[in-house]
């Protein structure tokens, strides 16, 4: 279930857990005052082969990739 920051003129920000699927509150669950949703980033860990320390480089850069030698650029 996502973790969602919401923020209050009045308590600051809290966070609510909810469903998807929920719509995002209107009101404060501390003072039943106005609430905006506040934006965060999103955390995305590329790994593996075929991304972008391996896809523009010589091919002798890849060969020593895949057998897991250090590199150094």
């Amino acid at each position: 279930m996502p973790l969602y920051v919401y923020s209050c003129e009045a308590c600051g920000e809290f966070e609510q857990k909810q469903p998807i699927t929920d719509e995002a509150l209107t009101e404060c669950i501390f003072c039943r005052r106005p609430v905006t949703r506040v934006p965060q980033p999103v955390g995305i860990m590329f790994k593996g082969t075929g991304f972008y320390c391996t896809d523009n480089r010589p091919n002798d850069y890849r060969i020593k990739a895949e057998q897991n030698e250090s590199i150094t650029v």
